[in-house]
Protein backbone atom coordinates (compact mmCIF):
# COMPACT_ATOMS: atom_id res chain seq x y z
CA UNK A 1 0.00 0.00 0.00
CA UNK A 2 1.47 3.69 -1.25
CA UNK A 3 2.20 6.06 1.85
CA UNK A 4 0.42 8.96 0.59
CA UNK A 5 -2.77 9.92 1.89
CA UNK A 6 -5.86 8.25 1.03
CA UNK A 7 -8.68 6.01 2.13
CA UNK A 8 -9.66 4.06 5.24
CA UNK A 9 -9.23 0.39 4.80
CA UNK A 10 -12.42 -0.88 3.53
CA UNK A 11 -13.86 -4.15 2.87
CA UNK A 12 -14.87 -4.09 -0.92
CA UNK A 13 -14.11 -1.22 -3.57
CA UNK A 14 -15.79 1.85 -3.20
CA UNK A 15 -17.43 3.22 -6.20
CA UNK A 16 -16.89 5.80 -8.36
CA UNK A 17 -18.40 8.50 -6.47
CA UNK A 18 -17.05 7.21 -3.05
CA UNK A 19 -13.80 7.08 -4.21
CA UNK A 20 -14.32 10.41 -5.88
CA UNK A 21 -14.90 11.54 -2.43
CA UNK A 22 -11.88 10.56 -0.76
CA UNK A 23 -9.52 11.38 -3.98
CA UNK A 24 -10.46 14.78 -3.53
CA UNK A 25 -9.58 15.15 0.29
CA UNK A 26 -6.23 13.56 -0.71
CA UNK A 27 -5.63 15.93 -3.42
CA UNK A 28 -7.04 18.82 -1.63
CA UNK A 29 -4.49 18.25 1.32
CA UNK A 30 -1.39 17.87 -0.92
CA UNK A 31 -1.79 20.91 -3.40
CA UNK A 32 -2.18 22.99 -0.34
CA UNK A 33 -4.41 25.88 -2.21
CA UNK A 34 -6.93 23.05 -3.15
CA UNK A 35 -7.45 24.77 -6.72
CA UNK A 36 -6.23 21.53 -8.40
CA UNK A 37 -8.91 19.33 -5.70
CA UNK A 38 -11.76 21.77 -6.85
CA UNK A 39 -10.91 21.57 -11.00
CA UNK A 40 -10.54 17.97 -10.56
CA UNK A 41 -13.97 17.37 -8.60
CA UNK A 42 -15.81 19.35 -11.18
CA UNK A 43 -14.29 18.05 -14.35
CA UNK A 44 -14.23 14.11 -12.24
CA UNK A 45 -18.00 14.28 -11.56
CA UNK A 46 -19.16 14.96 -14.90
CA UNK A 47 -17.00 12.10 -16.19
CA UNK A 48 -18.84 9.84 -13.44
CA UNK A 49 -22.19 11.10 -14.50
CA UNK A 50 -21.38 10.52 -18.31
CA UNK A 51 -20.10 6.89 -16.70
CA UNK A 52 -23.30 6.06 -14.82
CA UNK A 53 -25.67 7.02 -18.02
CA UNK A 54 -23.80 4.22 -19.59
CA UNK A 55 -24.35 1.37 -16.46
CA UNK A 56 -20.84 2.23 -15.23
CA UNK A 57 -21.07 2.26 -11.57
CA UNK A 58 -17.48 0.88 -10.27
CA UNK A 59 -14.05 0.92 -11.12
CA UNK A 60 -15.23 -3.19 -12.61
CA UNK A 61 -17.30 -1.59 -15.38
CA UNK A 62 -14.19 0.29 -16.52
CA UNK A 63 -11.90 -0.50 -19.77
CA UNK A 64 -10.42 1.06 -22.32
CA UNK A 65 -13.55 0.98 -24.66
CA UNK A 66 -15.01 3.19 -22.00
CA UNK A 67 -12.35 5.44 -22.14
CA UNK A 68 -12.29 5.55 -25.74
CA UNK A 69 -16.02 5.85 -25.75
CA UNK A 70 -15.37 9.15 -23.34
CA UNK A 71 -12.31 10.18 -25.53
CA UNK A 72 -14.84 10.12 -28.47
CA UNK A 73 -17.81 12.35 -26.45
CA UNK A 74 -15.09 14.73 -25.97
CA UNK A 75 -14.18 15.11 -29.53
CA UNK A 76 -18.07 15.23 -30.32
CA UNK A 77 -17.99 18.13 -27.95
CA UNK A 78 -14.76 20.05 -29.64
CA UNK A 79 -17.01 18.98 -33.14
CA UNK A 80 -19.84 21.23 -31.41
CA UNK A 81 -18.05 24.32 -30.84
CA UNK A 82 -16.38 23.94 -33.81
CA UNK A 83 -19.90 24.25 -35.28
CA UNK A 84 -20.76 27.24 -33.24
CA UNK A 85 -22.18 25.92 -30.24
CA UNK A 86 -21.26 27.49 -27.02
CA UNK A 87 -22.13 24.33 -25.31
CA UNK A 88 -18.67 23.06 -26.98
CA UNK A 89 -15.11 22.83 -25.37
CA UNK A 90 -12.03 23.52 -27.44
CA UNK A 91 -9.46 20.41 -28.07
CA UNK A 92 -7.09 21.45 -25.31
CA UNK A 93 -9.82 21.11 -22.57
CA UNK A 94 -10.49 17.63 -23.72
CA UNK A 95 -7.19 16.75 -23.36
CA UNK A 96 -7.16 18.29 -19.87
CA UNK A 97 -10.79 16.52 -18.73
CA UNK A 98 -9.04 13.25 -19.73
CA UNK A 99 -5.90 13.80 -18.00
CA UNK A 100 -7.63 14.45 -14.85
CA UNK A 101 -9.45 11.29 -15.19
CA UNK A 102 -6.27 9.54 -16.43
CA UNK A 103 -4.79 10.60 -13.12
CA UNK A 104 -7.75 9.60 -10.54
CA UNK A 105 -7.67 6.10 -12.50
CA UNK A 106 -3.64 5.99 -12.04
CA UNK A 107 -4.31 7.23 -8.06
CA UNK A 108 -7.10 3.95 -8.11
CA UNK A 109 -4.70 1.52 -9.60
CA UNK A 110 -2.27 2.63 -6.55
CA UNK A 111 -4.95 1.74 -4.24
CA UNK A 112 -5.45 -1.22 -6.04
CA UNK A 113 -8.80 -0.84 -6.99
CA UNK A 114 -8.50 -1.76 -10.99
CA UNK A 115 -5.89 -3.50 -11.76
CA UNK A 116 -4.22 -1.17 -14.77
CA UNK A 117 -5.42 2.34 -15.79
CA UNK A 118 -7.46 1.89 -18.68
CA UNK A 119 -7.36 5.86 -20.06
CA UNK A 120 -3.52 5.36 -19.97
CA UNK A 121 -4.14 2.36 -22.64
CA UNK A 122 -3.35 3.97 -26.79
CA UNK A 123 -5.88 2.50 -28.39
CA UNK A 124 -8.28 4.93 -26.07
CA UNK A 125 -6.10 7.77 -26.09
CA UNK A 126 -6.11 7.80 -29.94
CA UNK A 127 -9.82 8.59 -29.94
CA UNK A 128 -9.07 12.24 -28.55
CA UNK A 129 -9.60 15.37 -30.94
CA UNK A 130 -6.72 17.33 -31.93
CA UNK A 131 -5.43 19.59 -29.22
CA UNK A 132 -5.16 22.70 -31.33
CA UNK A 133 -8.89 21.78 -32.81
CA UNK A 134 -11.51 24.43 -31.68
CA UNK A 135 -9.42 27.13 -30.96
CA UNK A 136 -8.95 29.29 -33.32
CA UNK A 137 -9.65 32.94 -32.25
CA UNK A 138 -10.99 34.49 -35.51
CA UNK A 139 -13.69 32.21 -35.67
CA UNK A 140 -15.35 32.92 -31.99
CA UNK A 141 -18.44 35.96 -32.79
CA UNK A 142 -19.63 38.30 -30.50
CA UNK A 143 -22.46 39.96 -31.11
CA UNK A 144 -21.67 43.99 -30.20
CA UNK A 145 -24.91 45.80 -28.62
CA UNK A 146 -26.49 47.13 -31.70
CA UNK A 147 -26.30 43.94 -33.66
CA UNK A 148 -28.32 42.34 -30.48
CA UNK A 149 -30.81 45.54 -30.32
CA UNK A 150 -31.26 45.38 -34.62
CA UNK A 151 -31.99 41.37 -34.76
CA UNK A 152 -34.37 41.88 -31.92
CA UNK A 153 -35.98 44.38 -33.75
CA UNK A 154 -36.12 42.78 -37.16
CA UNK A 155 -37.74 39.32 -35.15
CA UNK A 156 -40.34 41.99 -33.52
CA UNK A 157 -41.14 43.15 -37.21
CA UNK A 158 -41.39 39.83 -38.50
CA UNK A 159 -43.43 38.51 -35.75
CA UNK A 160 -45.94 41.54 -36.12
CA UNK A 161 -45.66 41.52 -39.93
CA UNK A 162 -46.77 37.74 -40.07
CA UNK A 163 -49.59 37.73 -37.96
CA UNK A 164 -51.20 41.43 -39.32
CA UNK A 165 -50.43 40.17 -43.19
CA UNK A 166 -50.28 36.38 -42.70
CA UNK A 167 -47.71 36.02 -44.98
CA UNK A 168 -46.17 33.64 -43.30
CA UNK A 169 -47.26 31.09 -40.27
CA UNK A 170 -47.60 33.72 -37.39
CA UNK A 171 -47.24 31.35 -34.40
CA UNK A 172 -43.89 30.34 -35.79
CA UNK A 173 -43.00 33.83 -36.11
CA UNK A 174 -43.54 34.50 -32.71
CA UNK A 175 -41.62 31.11 -31.69
CA UNK A 176 -38.95 32.69 -33.57
CA UNK A 177 -38.52 36.01 -32.08
CA UNK A 178 -39.00 34.35 -28.51
CA UNK A 179 -36.44 32.36 -29.46
CA UNK A 180 -34.23 35.19 -30.82
CA UNK A 181 -34.69 37.53 -27.65
CA UNK A 182 -34.28 34.96 -25.52
CA UNK A 183 -30.71 33.92 -26.39
CA UNK A 184 -30.01 38.03 -26.98
CA UNK A 185 -30.61 38.78 -23.63
CA UNK A 186 -30.23 35.93 -21.24
CA UNK A 187 -26.67 34.70 -22.52
CA UNK A 188 -27.80 31.00 -22.53
CA UNK A 189 -26.39 28.44 -23.90
CA UNK A 190 -28.33 26.73 -27.69
CA UNK A 191 -28.01 23.14 -25.94
CA UNK A 192 -29.75 24.06 -22.80
CA UNK A 193 -32.96 25.63 -24.31
CA UNK A 194 -33.11 23.27 -27.65
CA UNK A 195 -33.13 19.66 -28.47
CA UNK A 196 -29.66 17.52 -28.71
CA UNK A 197 -30.47 14.31 -30.74
CA UNK A 198 -27.72 12.63 -29.22
CA UNK A 199 -28.41 13.10 -25.34
CA UNK A 200 -31.63 12.20 -23.76
CA UNK A 201 -31.29 14.68 -21.30
CA UNK A 202 -31.25 17.61 -23.40
CA UNK A 203 -34.93 17.34 -24.65
CA UNK A 204 -35.45 21.47 -24.71
CA UNK A 205 -37.31 23.68 -22.76
CA UNK A 206 -40.85 23.20 -21.27
CA UNK A 207 -42.83 25.51 -20.15
CA UNK A 208 -41.99 23.69 -16.49
CA UNK A 209 -39.00 24.74 -16.56
CA UNK A 210 -40.09 28.93 -17.47
CA UNK A 211 -40.91 31.17 -14.29
CA UNK A 212 -41.25 34.35 -15.85
CA UNK A 213 -42.96 35.91 -12.88
CA UNK A 214 -39.37 35.33 -10.71
CA UNK A 215 -37.54 35.88 -13.81
CA UNK A 216 -35.71 32.95 -14.36
CA UNK A 217 -35.39 29.90 -16.28
CA UNK A 218 -34.43 26.32 -15.15
CA UNK A 219 -32.07 24.73 -17.78
CA UNK A 220 -29.31 21.40 -17.56
CA UNK A 221 -26.10 23.75 -17.62
CA UNK A 222 -22.95 22.70 -19.14
CA UNK A 223 -22.01 20.88 -16.03
CA UNK A 224 -24.98 18.67 -16.47
CA UNK A 225 -26.53 20.52 -13.57
CA UNK A 226 -29.83 22.20 -13.28
CA UNK A 227 -28.81 25.69 -13.02
CA UNK A 228 -31.04 29.21 -12.88
CA UNK A 229 -30.96 31.51 -15.82
CA UNK A 230 -31.93 34.90 -15.25
CA UNK A 231 -34.22 36.47 -17.73
CA UNK A 232 -34.36 40.34 -17.84
CA UNK A 233 -37.59 42.07 -18.77
CA UNK A 234 -36.69 42.58 -22.63
CA UNK A 235 -36.62 38.66 -23.03
CA UNK A 236 -39.62 38.35 -20.83
CA UNK A 237 -42.33 39.69 -22.73
CA UNK A 238 -41.39 38.03 -25.99
CA UNK A 239 -41.77 34.57 -24.32
CA UNK A 240 -45.28 35.64 -22.93
CA UNK A 241 -46.69 36.75 -25.68
CA UNK A 242 -45.25 33.00 -27.42
CA UNK A 243 -46.78 31.40 -24.31
CA UNK A 244 -50.34 33.37 -25.23
CA UNK A 245 -50.05 32.59 -28.74
CA UNK A 246 -48.82 29.11 -28.25
CA UNK A 247 -51.73 28.27 -25.35
CA UNK A 248 -49.58 25.36 -24.38
CA UNK A 249 -51.83 22.25 -23.05
CA UNK A 250 -49.48 20.98 -20.30
CA UNK A 251 -46.29 22.16 -18.60
CA UNK A 252 -44.77 19.64 -20.39
CA UNK A 253 -45.27 21.24 -23.60
CA UNK A 254 -41.81 22.51 -25.53
CA UNK A 255 -41.30 26.12 -24.88
CA UNK A 256 -39.86 25.98 -28.64
CA UNK A 257 -41.89 23.26 -30.72
CA UNK A 258 -40.23 22.06 -33.66
CA UNK A 259 -42.23 22.43 -37.04
CA UNK A 260 -40.85 19.21 -38.37
CA UNK A 261 -43.70 17.33 -39.38
CA UNK A 262 -41.73 13.66 -39.60
CA UNK A 263 -41.76 13.86 -36.60
CA UNK A 264 -45.00 15.24 -35.60
CA UNK A 265 -46.89 12.41 -37.80
CA UNK A 266 -44.37 9.72 -35.79
CA UNK A 267 -46.15 10.37 -32.70
CA UNK A 268 -49.12 9.78 -34.22
CA UNK A 269 -48.50 6.11 -35.76
CA UNK A 270 -46.50 5.67 -31.94
CA UNK A 271 -49.94 6.36 -30.24
CA UNK A 272 -52.81 5.23 -32.94
CA UNK A 273 -53.40 1.38 -34.27
CA UNK A 274 -55.67 2.38 -37.15
CA UNK A 275 -54.13 3.19 -39.99
CA UNK A 276 -57.26 5.16 -41.85
CA UNK A 277 -57.38 7.43 -38.64
CA UNK A 278 -53.53 8.29 -39.09
CA UNK A 279 -54.03 8.98 -42.58
CA UNK A 280 -57.28 11.42 -41.36
CA UNK A 281 -54.72 12.97 -38.63
CA UNK A 282 -51.49 13.02 -40.32
CA UNK A 283 -51.67 16.24 -42.37
CA UNK A 284 -50.10 19.42 -42.02
CA UNK A 285 -53.25 21.09 -41.87
CA UNK A 286 -54.54 18.97 -38.42
CA UNK A 287 -51.31 17.37 -36.95
CA UNK A 288 -51.17 20.26 -34.57
CA UNK A 289 -54.26 19.90 -33.25
CA UNK A 290 -54.21 16.01 -33.23
CA UNK A 291 -51.45 15.95 -30.89
CA UNK A 292 -53.19 18.15 -28.74
CA UNK A 293 -56.44 16.24 -28.49
CA UNK A 294 -54.26 12.97 -28.18
CA UNK A 295 -52.15 14.43 -25.22
CA UNK A 296 -49.09 14.25 -27.10
CA UNK A 297 -46.33 17.04 -26.96
CA UNK A 298 -44.21 17.62 -30.10
CA UNK A 299 -40.88 17.38 -29.82
CA UNK A 300 -38.57 20.44 -29.41
CA UNK A 301 -36.35 22.87 -31.86
CA UNK A 302 -32.96 21.26 -32.33
CA UNK A 303 -29.99 22.85 -31.63
CA UNK A 304 -29.26 22.69 -35.68
CA UNK A 305 -33.01 24.09 -36.01
CA UNK A 306 -32.17 27.11 -33.67
CA UNK A 307 -28.70 27.64 -35.90
CA UNK A 308 -30.40 27.61 -39.05
CA UNK A 309 -33.56 30.09 -38.04
CA UNK A 310 -31.07 32.71 -36.45
CA UNK A 311 -28.98 32.45 -40.03
CA UNK A 312 -32.19 32.78 -42.05
CA UNK A 313 -33.06 35.99 -39.97
CA UNK A 314 -29.25 37.21 -40.33
CA UNK A 315 -29.88 37.02 -44.25
CA UNK A 316 -33.35 37.91 -44.46
CA UNK A 317 -32.61 41.10 -42.63
CA UNK A 318 -28.84 41.44 -43.66
CA UNK A 319 -27.81 41.90 -40.14
CA UNK A 320 -24.23 40.20 -39.90
CA UNK A 321 -21.57 40.42 -37.58
CA UNK A 322 -18.15 41.14 -38.92
CA UNK A 323 -19.63 39.90 -42.38
CA UNK A 324 -20.96 36.58 -40.65
CA UNK A 325 -24.55 35.33 -40.88
CA UNK A 326 -25.66 35.76 -37.11
CA UNK A 327 -24.60 32.70 -35.34
CA UNK A 328 -25.82 30.91 -31.22
CA UNK A 329 -22.94 31.19 -29.59
CA UNK A 330 -22.46 35.33 -30.54
CA UNK A 331 -25.01 36.42 -28.16
CA UNK A 332 -23.74 34.84 -25.11
CA UNK A 333 -19.87 36.25 -25.80
CA UNK A 334 -21.28 39.25 -26.82
CA UNK A 335 -23.22 39.85 -24.10
CA UNK A 336 -20.68 38.14 -21.75
CA UNK A 337 -17.89 41.07 -22.84
CA UNK A 338 -20.47 43.67 -22.41
CA UNK A 339 -21.25 42.97 -19.01
CA UNK A 340 -17.73 41.95 -18.19
CA UNK A 341 -16.63 45.80 -19.26
CA UNK A 342 -19.26 46.70 -16.25
CA UNK A 343 -18.68 44.32 -13.43
CA UNK A 344 -16.60 40.85 -13.79
CA UNK A 345 -18.82 39.84 -11.08
CA UNK A 346 -21.98 39.90 -12.76
CA UNK A 347 -20.72 38.33 -15.76
CA UNK A 348 -19.65 35.43 -13.95
CA UNK A 349 -23.32 35.45 -12.38
CA UNK A 350 -24.95 35.98 -15.63
CA UNK A 351 -22.69 33.29 -17.24
CA UNK A 352 -23.02 30.87 -14.48
CA UNK A 353 -19.65 30.44 -14.81
CA UNK A 354 -18.35 28.32 -11.39
CA UNK A 355 -15.34 30.88 -10.55
CA UNK A 356 -14.44 34.15 -11.27
CA UNK A 357 -11.16 33.15 -12.31
CA UNK A 358 -12.74 31.01 -15.14
CA UNK A 359 -14.94 34.60 -16.26
CA UNK A 360 -11.39 36.30 -16.46
CA UNK A 361 -9.81 33.78 -18.70
CA UNK A 362 -12.64 34.25 -20.76
CA UNK A 363 -12.10 38.19 -21.26
CA UNK A 364 -8.10 38.40 -21.25
CA UNK A 365 -8.75 41.52 -24.23
CA UNK A 366 -10.54 43.71 -21.53
CA UNK A 367 -8.51 42.71 -18.30
CA UNK A 368 -5.01 43.55 -20.08
CA UNK A 369 -6.49 46.75 -21.38
CA UNK A 370 -7.49 47.57 -18.06
CA UNK A 371 -3.72 46.58 -16.64
CA UNK A 372 -2.03 48.39 -19.31
CA UNK A 373 -4.18 51.58 -18.54
CA UNK A 374 -3.80 50.98 -14.63
CA UNK A 375 -0.21 50.78 -15.43
CA UNK A 376 -0.39 53.76 -17.47
CA UNK A 377 -2.06 56.40 -14.79
CA UNK A 378 0.96 55.04 -12.47
CA UNK A 379 3.75 56.37 -14.89
CA UNK A 380 2.14 59.23 -15.02
CA UNK A 381 1.63 59.59 -11.60
CA UNK A 382 5.49 59.29 -11.50
CA UNK A 383 6.27 61.75 -13.82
Amino acid sequence: MPAQSGPEEQTAAPTLREALATFVESKGTAEGDGRYATESERVLTSWIAWCEERGVETFDGLDARTLGAYARHLKRRVGARESDDGSGISGRSAHQYYARVRAFLSWAVAWEYIAENPAAKAVAQNELPEESAGSSESRQQFWRSETREAIVRWADWRAEDALDSEWMDGATAVRDRALVATVAYTAVRGAEILREPRDSRRRGLRWSDVHLDDGYLEVLGKSREREEVPVPPQARRYLERHRRRQNPPNADWPVFESGHLPSKYALVRETVDDEDRIEELCTPARIDDALRTLGLAPPSLTVEGGRRILARLSEESGIREDGDVLKLHGARRGLGHELYQRSAELAQVTLRHKSIETTHERYTDIEAKRTGETVGEILDEER
